[in-house]
């Protein structure tokens, strides 16, 4: 599972690597079998940003590789304080792109305080999540 926002390229030229945090080495690399974008995905907005992308080969599940659970439930909310962490290759602040995986811990939020945090800059939706640092 990833976020639509990070396959703007063809698939095709991409790849996916697992069991490692360093993005050019390490693990286990495979191409992109079938990629399945959310059906409602709004690139401007980023709304529904979530898609499913399948490797040819499913990987090993190991010690450097694991699953992780999802919510089963339509319309899960994660309740206000819940412990998250996000990681990816998202670009930094100066528009690099790092070699070692970024992590952060938060928690999640009240949609509410997002709602009118973000209401001047981009709408906040039930298909979002809020999470960060808020009081």
């Amino acid at each position: 599972m990833s976020a639509c926002h990070c396959f703007y390229d063809d698939v095709n030229k991409m790849s996916l690597r697992a069991g490692s945090t360093v993005r050019e080495s390490g693990g286990v690399v495979s191409g992109i079998s079938t990629v399945v974008y959310h059906a409602n995905y709004d690139s401007i907005t980023l709304d529904n940003d979530m898609v499913v992308v399948q490797p040819f080969e499913p990987f090993q599940v190991g010690p450097n590789i694991q699953i992780v659970n999802v919510p089963s439930k339509f319309g899960y909310e994660a309740p206000a304080g819940l412990p998250v962490t996000v990681v990816g290759w998202g670009m930094d602040g100066d528009g690099n792109r790092p070699e070692q995986l970024q992590k952060v811990d938060l928690s999640v939020g009240k949609t509410s305080i997002c709602k009118d945090i973000f209401a001047d800059y981009n709408p906040v939706t039930e298909s979002m999540m809020c999470a960060g640092v808020i009081n």
